[in-house]
């Protein structure tokens, strides 16, 4: 690898640590203002809500497969969006740094979001209420398109229901996490084959 390839892996990795350890921060920040501390919600039994977080990650990346394929023009620009804009950010990185990439979000994302804002709206307004509010926001989070923003806010849903069922933080951090690493792995794969072939003068893919 590259001086130069190297040089863009170091800063996407120092770029995800400060955004997502900001978020950690802000979570512990906002926990402590409102008596919500991010990971005080923890299950029972942890290896059993380990094993709810890996299964529950079967039925999104379903759905992300299901979604690769369709020609629904709204998922047709998400996937575009993503290998055209994200992916080449993506290009220099391998495994290792896409499995701390997705650990870093799995965890800020879910310390901010399901650790304490549902929680704390869950405690004033109502399990329901909390869940779908913090639905919203983590779609807004996410809104580079509308149908992103739709898609993130059902994600978000699940994420916040698998921290309702499971009693603790650890299944949606397990399946946060789990779903990005696997979802970045098959779109930097398919991003390096479309420039392959591109170089290849095959038309892109």
């Amino acid at each position: 690898m590259t001086r130069v390839g190297v040089g863009v892996r170091l800063r996407i990795l120092v770029l995800t640590l400060l955004v997502e350890g900001g978020l950690l921060l802000l979570a512990y920040l906002l926990g402590w203002l409102v008596d919500a501390p991010p990971f005080a919600r923890r299950a029972t039994d942890s290896g059993g809500a380990l094993l709810i977080g890996l299964l529950a990650t079967a039925p999104m990346l379903g759905l992300f497969a299901l979604s690769i394929g369709s020609r629904w023009s709204p998922l047709v620009r998400i996937r575009q969006l993503l290998l055209d804009d994200f992916m080449p950010l993506l290009s220099e990185s391998g495994a290792p740094d896409l499995l701390l990439i997705s650990l870093l979000a799995g965890i800020g994302e879910e310390a901010l979001f399901r650790g304490v804002i549902q929680v704390a709206l869950a405690d004033w307004l109502g399990v329901g209420l909390g869940l779908a509010i913090t639905s919203l926001l983590f779609g807004l989070a996410h809104a580079v398109t509308f149908g992103y923003l739709v898609l993130a806010t059902c994600m978000g849903a699940y994420l916040g229901w698998l921290l309702q069922y499971s009693g603790g933080m650890i299944a949606p951090v397990v399946t946060h996490a789990l779903y990005d690493f696997v979802a970045l792995l098959y779109l930097r794969r398919r991003f390096t084959a479309r420039a392959s072939a591109s170089e290849a003068g095959a038309p892109p893919r």
